[in-house]
């Protein structure tokens, strides 16, 4: 009779169903926390735009103008314009802009970055004559060289630009032995674009 009793009770929800109910409860508890986590980790990321998404464009098919043979792209902005250099077919860069499917050649020189505003940082060089670099910002038709600010140097470059035209600028001098040097160049001039 005990046993008959013991199951029934257990049949009834006695035991088993404290175990059962202890169970599901905890296991509430841990699908709750889960889906809770989840769905922060989902709204912040949504927040935060950490949402990835990615997209193939070909950029191989760059209709570059007559005397240019490629686009070599180095950079892109926030409204999805491509800056990087096309190179006539004797090998001298030119600093171009590829936005909605047009490519716009610049002035002779390399780009490296650009900013928001659209001012390009890089270089111009005199190649084939010489390997050395001078740092320059590129707006639209004007190129500003920044003259050398150091004894000796002989190659600089732009490395990034900020959305106030504030640059810094990568120079070395003639011995090669990476003696390297980093300035702040602000631009003061007024802006034509």
């Amino acid at each position: 009779m005990s046993t008959r009793l013991g199951f029934s009770k257990l049949a009834r929800g006695g035991l088993l169903g404290v175990v059962n109910s202890n169970y599901c409860k905890w296991l509430s508890c841990v699908i709750a926390l889960a889906l809770g986590w989840l769905g922060s980790a989902m709204s912040a990321q949504d927040l935060d735009g950490d949402c990835y998404r990615y997209k193939y464009v070909s950029l191989t098919g760059v209709k570059v103008p007559p005397g240019f043979d490629q686009f070599v792209p180095t950079v892109i902005d926030d409204r999805g314009r491509i800056y990087g250099d096309v190179y006539e077919q004797s090998g001298i860069a030119h600093v171009a802009i590829y936005e909605h499917g047009v490519l716009t050649v610049l002035k002779p020189g390399n780009a490296v970055t650009a900013n928001a505003i659209g001012t390009i940082g890089g270089f111009v060089s005199d190649y084939p004559q010489s390997d050395d670099l001078q740092a320059a910002l590129f707006r639209r038709s004007r190129v500003e060289l920044i003259p050398p600010l150091l004894p000796g140097e002989t190659r600089s470059l732009v490395q990034s630009v900020n959305d106030s035209d504030t640059a810094l600028v990568w120079s070395e001098d003639p011995s090669g032995f990476n003696r390297n040097t980093y300035r702040l160049v602000t631009i003061q001039c007024p802006r034509t674009m």
